[in-house]
């Protein structure tokens, strides 16, 4: 398997810290581009009042997380590039992996919603369903390598 590209959607949960370092990894192996995605959806914020902001507050958010996330990857020879993106999280991560070349995804089952399976096991689900390409998923307490060259630290999220 040629890969060159991986995309690993984040909601900035631990859980998806965890697939981050996987995909960390498997860049460096490949010497592939790692692509970050941070969805934002417009369903869940106006649900649910915990996430009733300003779609630019939420903009501002992301870049912030993301900021303190690649502050924390140590420095190496792939290249890691981000994005964010409005709409349906399933939607979104298969459209972002056709328009970018994304030849393997690396997820988490739940996110950091009160409600982690029903939502991000929903969306890890149906990216597993509709891609047209390999998706690794991984649950919470996942442990893929214990000499992992470094670890998020979940107390970000």
């Amino acid at each position: 398997m040629n890969v060159k590209n991986i995309l690993v959607p984040t909601d900035f949960s631990f859980s998806s810290f965890k697939a981050l370092e996987l995909g960390h990894s498997m860049a460096e192996q490949h010497s592939a581009i790692l692509h970050l995605l941070h969805i934002i959806d417009p369903v869940q914020r106006h649900t649910n009042p915990g996430f009733n902001t300003t779609e630019e507050a939420l903009m501002a958010f992301a870049e912030s997380e993301f900021a303190k996330v690649i502050s924390q990857i140590p420095a190496s020879t792939i290249e890691i590039k981000q994005a964010v993106s409005k709409g349906k999280p399933y939607q979104k991560i298969l459209d972002y992996s056709k328009e970018n070349h994304i030849d393997l995804i690396i997820m988490a089952t739940r996110g950091k919603s009160n409600h982690n399976y029903a939502l991000m096991g929903s969306v890890a689900e149906r990216v597993v369903r509709f891609s047209g390409i390999p998706v690794i998923t991984l649950k919470s307490d996942t442990i893929y390598d214990d000499k992992k060259p470094f670890s998020i630290n979940s107390n970000l999220a």
